[in-house]
C-alpha cells in the first residue's frame, strides 16, 4: 500500500534540526521513485521507477465501506496528499500486469547485469563494520559467506547501512557503536557512546472481527486462479478487503493534528485462515462470510528498545517494544474501535447483514461488549504489530544526545558509514512506511553524489 503520511511529520523533523527533511524538502524525492497510474497532480512522480495505481478490479465490499464512510461523513481522499484525511481505495505498488512491485524489483533486478559495479553476495551474512585502529573510522564489513567462511571488503568511499531496523542497529552496536552502557559488559570495544537502538517505534493495531449475509463472493475458486494465472486479471489480481484504507483524527488528536489512526480491512475472502475472530479457529467453510477492521495508532507515543545479548553475531537481540506503555496509546485505539463498531452498523454494511462477532474475545468477558473497559482489555490482550518498526538509528542534529546519525545520515563522531533505511527516522510517518523508507534511500543516493562527485 502505497501512501506518504502528512506533511507536518516531515516538517515536525525540520523543526527538530534536520536540516534539509521538511516536507517541501522530501516532496521532490517521493516523486522520483513514483510512476502514478491515476494521479497527475503537483504532488505525484509519473517517471519512476515505482509503479503506483488503485487496483483496477474495485470489488463489492469495496464501493460498500466506501458508502459506508460517507454516512459517517467521511470524504474520499488520495492517500498520499500532504494532509490525508478521509476514505480511500488504496493505491497499492503494482504493474500493469498485476504484479507486486518490491524495490528488488525496480532497482536491483534491472541492473543486476548491466552494472559492472554493482554485485550481490547472497547466502552471506555481514558480523561487523570494520572500524580503523583509532575508532574513528569504518573501512569496510566483515560477513560470514555461503560456505561458511569469514571474509572481509573494504570500502574506497563509505559504507552504506541498509540493514533496516533491528538489523542496522545490531550491527552498528557489534561494532562498537551503540550504549556504552550495554557493550561493555559483553565485551565490545566501545567506538561511539550512541543511542542505537532507542527510539523504536511500532504501528499497534486492535481489531473488530464482522460477519457479512453474502454467500456467494467467494474468491479462491479454480475459476478465479485461472483467470489471474491466465490473463493477470478477476478478484485475485486485488487484495480482497484491503482495497480500502482511510486516515482519521481520533478525540485524542487537536483539530489541526495529523492523522493518529489508520484503518485496515481484511478478509473477505473464502479460506479466511487470517481474518478470523481472536476467539476461534477458522473454518474454510466458514459461512457467512468474516471480516476485521483494524485500527492502527500510526502516531504512537510509546517508545521502545532494542538491545545487544551477545558479542555473537548470531545471537539475537532483544527486542522491547514497549506497546501501550502510554495510556493514551490505548485511548487511540479506543476511539478506532469505536469508529469500527459505528461503520458495521452504517445503513450500507446493514444492507449485507453486517453483524458485530460479540463473542467475548479471551479474558474480556467480564466487560459488557461495546464499552470503553471491554475495548481496553481487547487492545491489552490482542493487538498486533504492523511490521512499520522505525527509529533505532535515530536522526538528528549534533546537539541532539538522542541521534546517530545526521541530517546526511552520517553516523556521528565515526566516518566512512551511513545509514540508510527508517531506523533513521526520529517520528514515525503516520502511514504504510515503505514510500517514505524509499524517499530516504533517493535522498541518501543524492548526498553521497554530492560528496563524491
Amino acid at each position: 500500500m502505497y501512501s506518504r503520511g502528512h506533511r507536518d511529520v516531515y516538517d515536525g523533523w525540520l523543526r527538530d534540526g534536520n536540516v534539509g527533511w521538511g516536507y517541501e524538502d522530501v516532496l521532490p524525492f517521493f516523486k522520483m521513485s513514483e510512476n502514478n497510474k491515476d494521479y497527475q497532480t503537483e504532488y505525484h512522480g509519473t517517471r519512476g521507477p515505482i509503479s503506483v495505481q488503485k487496483p483496477s478490479e474495485i470489488l463489492p465490499i469495496t464501493r460498500t465501506l466506501m458508502e459506508a464512510a460517507r454516512e459517517l461523513g467521511y470524504e474520499e481522499i488520495d492517500m498520499s496528499h500532504p494532509e490525508p484525511m478521509g476514505f480511500s481505495i488504496a493505491q497499492l505498488m503494482i504493474t500493469s500486469s498485476k504484479t507486486r512491485v518490491t524495490t528488488a524489483t525496480a532497482y536491483l533486478r534491472p541492473h543486476l547485469r548491466i552494472r559492472g559495479n554493482l554485485r550481490v553476495k547472497t547466502n552471506s551474512h555481514v558480523t561487523r563494520l570494520l572500524v580503523a585502529a583509532d575508532r574513528r573510522s569504518v573501512y569496510g564489513v566483515e560477513y560470514v559467506d555461503s560456505a561458511n567462511r569469514t571474509r572481509r571488503l573494504t570500502a574506497r568511499k563509505e559504507v552504506i547501512l541498509c540493514a533496516g531496523v533491528i538489523g542496522s542497529a545490531h550491527l552498528l552496536m557489534l561494532s562498537g557503536i551503540g550504549p556504552a552502557e550495554d557493550l561493555r559488559p559483553l565485551g565490545v570495544p566501545v567506538v561511539q557512546n550512541l543511542r542505537v537502538g532507542h527510539n523504536l517505534q511500532h504501528h499497534v493495531a486492535s481489531k473488530l472481527s464482522f460477519q457479512l449475509n453474502v454467500t456467494n463472493d467467494r474468491l479462491l475458486t479454480f475459476e478465479t486462479i485461472g483467470q489471474y494465472l491466465k490473463h493477470r486479471s478477476g478478484p485475485l489480481s486485488t487484495t480482497g478487503g484491503l482495497q480500502t484504507s482511510a486516515f482519521l483524527r481520533s478525540d485524542r488528536a487537536g483539530p489541526a493534528d495529523p492523522a493518529d489512526v489508520q484503518l485496515f480491512f481484511d478478509g473477505y475472502s473464502p479460506n479466511c485462515a487470517y481474518a478470523q475472530p481472536v476467539y476461534s479457529e477458522c473454518s474454510a467453510a466458514a459461512d457467512p462470510v468474516l471480516m476485521n477492521i483494524r485500527p492502527v495508532n500510526v502516531r504512537p507515543l510509546s517508545r521502545g528498545t532494542i538491545r545487544l545479548t551477545s558479542a555473537d553475531p548470531f545471537v539475537r537481540p532483544r527486542i522491547d517494544p514497549n506497546y501501550l506503555a502510554a495510556e493514551a496509546d490505548v485511548d487511540v485505539l479506543v476511539w478506532g474501535l469505536r469508529t469500527a463498531n459505528d461503520l458495521v452498523r452504517t445503513g450500507a454494511l446493514k444492507r449485507l447483514g453486517a453483524t458485530v462477532d460479540r463473542k467475548p474475545a479471551e479474558h474480556c468477558g467480564r466487560h459488557a461488549f461495546g464499552t470503553d473497559p471491554y475495548w481496553r482489555c481487547l487492545i491489552r490482550y490482542h493487538t498486533r504489530g504492523e511490521n512499520h518498526h522505525a527509529g533505532t538509528c535515530k536522526m538528528g542534529p549534533a546537539t541532539d544526545p538522542t541521534a546517530v546519525v545526521d541530517p546526511e545520515l552520517r553516523v556521528h563522531r565515526v566516518r566512512g558509514v551511513r545509514v540508510a533505511d527508517s531506523s533513521v527516522f526520529p517520528t514515525q510517518p503516520n502511514c504504510n512506511p515503505i514510500a517514505p523508507a524509499v524517499m530516504v534511500a533517493e535522498r541518501a543516493a543524492q548526498f553521497i553524489k554530492n560528496t563524491w562527485r
